[in-house]
């Protein structure tokens, strides 16, 4: 006998069907605001950087230097932003602080391009935003400055939270589920979860500050002693020295049909990780004994097409992997090697279109070795 679909599953979806509610749906299933409104701490009137940087020197001028304070406008980020088609949603991370968001959304005017409505907001502040993830957006809560020490003679109120700084904490912007209606097999930003698995796969407890906030033993103000602190410019893909630290090359052997090359990932999630655009490019050349070069080329990367959102593959490295990379190279060619090169190169602009891809002047070579046979 035929099955019939329940009739409240039929009103469901002509419910959905109808163009309000599935907009309803959708903004739903978006990311919203992540922090509530913040007010000054008492003692600082601003929550400016600025204003914390009149007393924490070191710390407000590592963060100026960093990612952190151009995640708003840094050229990458803008002009992938305007080429996505300004989605709101990009701001709650790039500029979380609510008096940063011009406007206060509450709803979808289109669903293709997403378009937020809403109405203007009183508090915007512009030159707030253009401080990206401020001090304010980590350290302020309810009136207060938070971290993980009592204040020492602070001119402002201090909550001490003892797992502040934690990796939920970092998961708030770094960790976000994949946009609704889209066949993403897993989140674009899914280092929280990556980073899950490495701690499962290796057994080590390390955490995001462990790796991306060096301890450094200092003075946080003019007036109070040097004790532990953590430096705040946030290195990550784009330091050079951080990524060429998250990969270990070797051993590379010849084999019948060519060069294997064993490359590690140290990283606490993949590597590549987060952002798509990012790829590992491994190069081998074989010195021959007639002076010409073979070369051979593997690339390491996510593609994911937008604005479909659809993935076309994942061969970034999982956490905690190590894998056996083949290059195969022609007979002729084998015979004449007298030894390999193997040269890591980290982009990470590759896979951005083409005018995001133009502002990366050249990728940064990690690694480079040569082995003799």
């Amino acid at each position: 006998m035929r099955k019939r679909t329940p009739a409240l599953l039929l009103a469901v979806v002509a419910a959905l069907a109808a163009p309000g509610c599935l907009r309803a749906y959708v903004f739903s299933r978006l990311p919203q605001p992540v922090m509530p409104p913040l007010e000054a701490p008492a003692g600082v009137g601003s929550l400016s950087a600025e204003a914390c940087g009149a007393c924490h020197v070191e710390t407000y001028a590592e963060w100026k230097s960093s990612q952190m304070a151009r995640s708003w406008t840094d050229p990458v980020f803008q002009l992938d932003f305007t080429h996505q088609g300004s989605v709101y949603a990009c701001r709650y991370c790039h500029a979380p602080i609510p008096q940063q968001q011009p406007e206060v959304v509450t709803g979808l005017s289109s669903l293709r391009p997403v378009r937020g409505e809403g109405e203007p907001n009183p508090a915007y502040d512009e030159r707030l935003r253009d401080e990206g993830v401020t001090c304010a957006a980590c350290h302020v809560r309810e009136g207060a400055v938070q971290g993980r020490f009592e204040g020492h003679q602070a001119p402002h109120p201090v909550t001490v939270r003892a797992d502040f700084g934690s990796a939920e904490d970092c998961g708030t912007c770094h960790q976000s589920p994949a946009p609704p209606f889209t066949p993403l097999e897993r989140p674009l930003l899914d280092a929280v979860a990556e980073w899950e698995s490495w701690k499962a796969v290796t057994g080590r407890t390390d955490d995001c500050v462990d790796c991306h906030m060096a301890v450094v033993e200092r003075a946080l103000t003019a007036w109070t002693p040097a004790r532990e602190a953590h430096r705040h410019d946030f290195p990550g893909a784009w330091n050079d020295d951080l990524a060429r630290q998250a990969i270990r090359v070797g051993p590379v052997e010849r084999t019948a049909n060519g060069v294997s090359v064993t490359v590690t990932n140290l990283a606490g999630h993949r590597f590549p990780s987060s952002d798509p655009a990012r790829a590992l490019r491994l190069r081998v050349r074989l010195a021959t004994s007639d002076g010409h070069d073979a070369k051979q080329e593997v690339v390491l990367d996510r593609r994911v097409e937008f604005p479909s959102y659809t993935e076309r593959w994942d061969t970034t490295l999982a956490p905690g992997e190590s894998r056996v990379v083949d290059f195969p190279f022609p007979a002729a060619s084998l015979s004449l090697a007298t030894g390999a090169t193997v040269d890591i190169e980290w982009s990470r602009l590759t896979n951005a279109i083409p005018s995001v891809r133009a502002l990366e002047s050249a990728p940064a070579l990690l690694h480079s070795t040569t082995t003799a046979w």
